[in-house]
């Protein structure tokens, strides 16, 4: 019972933290490197395997283009070369994703991007990872019970 009510904390903790990245990112999708980098995290969490999300990949991102006034003249499409780490958390299907993307601006002219995110992905659990994290909380939950004179059917011991 309590691992159900803790697996669903989490999941509702992770939407609400993905939610507000989202909300951030579309606040600030004027700076010229926050909308490629809104794109690129998109693509990269549209991918449900693990393992493709760390072998990396390209994909080809709006950037803005300035006038000297600093108003936005057009846009061009980059080549952005991305790569991703994953870091799990102490709560399960919660991860750490460091994102680092090249944008290639002209034949000289490159930009380096890096950001890290807090994610809720249950596609990316490792089975271990899982089993480990799950039998860490057991035994935390049994931990408690046993401190507060409880069985796990919810009667005192006494």
């Amino acid at each position: 019972m309590g691992i159900l009510i803790f697996g669903m904390a989490a999941a509702v903790i992770g939407r609400a933290v993905s939610d507000a990245l989202n909300a951030y990112s579309l606040s600030n999708l004027g700076d010229s490197t926050s909308y490629p980098m809104y794109r690129i995290r998109q693509h990269v969490l549209a991918i449900p395997n693990r393992e493709e999300v760390e072998k990396g990949g390209e994909i080809e991102v709006p950037i803005a283009i300035r006038g000297e006034e600093g108003e936005v003249d057009e846009t061009e499409m980059v080549r952005a070369r991305w790569e991703a780490e994953i870091l799990p958390t102490r709560i399960l299907d919660l991860y750490v994703l460091d994102l680092r993307a090249n944008l290639q601006m002209g034949a000289n002219d490159a930009q380096s991007l890096e950001e890290r995110y807090t994610v809720y992905r249950p596609s990316w659990q490792d089975t271990e990872e899982s089993e480990q994290l799950l039998q860490a909380k057991e035994e935390e939950f049994q931990d408690r019970l046993e401190a507060r004179g409880e069985t796990q059917d919810g009667e005192d011991d006494t």
